[in-house]
């Protein structure tokens, strides 16, 4: 089975031509967030996980844009990635498909990013070893949005930005202030802690829980 990979952008009448020529096949969508919050975009959606044994997917218009049937069979396969559950997906999709939410902890973003520039781009070992080293070095559980986007930013930084590519690669690792005093206070005394996050900030012990065990879990070790 072949399959279509669509991220981006797409209208609702792009994507049904494209799934229609792709009808056999297997049809992944990475974060293409237009089709979540247009009508004919959620329906064409619906229709492509239906839990029934045929599915016929439908695109009623009069535009002589629809160069191909506007309706068929559907006898492929899905997959749909997204880094959040929008309220149309979540009405619309999710009672329809098998959905698994995948959550990778910051010690594993840090394994896979030696095999990520490796695979994404033809550096050399002490070109990569200055960007792990960098990355190590500043990426902690204090650092908010860390993800696999932003090691490619930093080593575009790197390659195009020689002079100063550690300085653009610091502001795109932004850190969490709270998350940070939170981290100079963490080896004090439970109850003289409490006190501190207390006086400090304002706010209650659960708040300070909740972000500890946020912190724990992403805890490098």
């Amino acid at each position: 089975m072949n399959a279509l990979y669509i991220n981006s952008y797409t209208t609702s009448l792009a994507f049904y031509k494209a799934v229609y020529h792709n009808r056999f096949n297997q049809i992944i969508l990475d974060d293409v967030y237009g089709l979540y919050s247009d009508e004919k975009g959620i329906s064409i959606l619906r229709a492509l996980t239906n839990t029934e044994k045929v599915r016929y997917i439908k695109y009623q218009s009069t535009s002589d844009k629809l160069d191909v049937p506007s309706s068929f069979i559907f006898e492929g396969s899905i997959i749909i990635l997204t880094n959040k559950i929008t309220p149309e997906m979540d009405n619309s999709l999710l009672g329809r498909a098998i959905h698994r939410k995948i959550y990778f902890s910051l010690r594993e973003k840090l394994d896979f990013i030696e095999k990520i520039i490796r695979f994404q781009y033809d550096l050399k070992e002490e070109e990569i070893n200055d960007i792990i080293t960098f990355i190590n070095k500043n990426v902690d559980e204090t650092t908010i949005n860390f993800s696999f986007r932003s090691i490619l930013k930093i080593v575009e930084f790197y390659k195009h930005n020689k002079n100063i590519w550690e300085v653009l690669a610091i502001e795109e690792l932004e850190k969490d202030d709270e998350l940070i005093f939170i981290k100079s206070i963490m080896n004090l005394p439970t109850e003289k802690r409490n006190i501190v996050w207390y006086d400090e900030t304002g706010k209650g012990l659960r708040t300070l829980q909740r972000k500890i065990k946020g912190m724990k879990k992403n805890e490098i070790r």
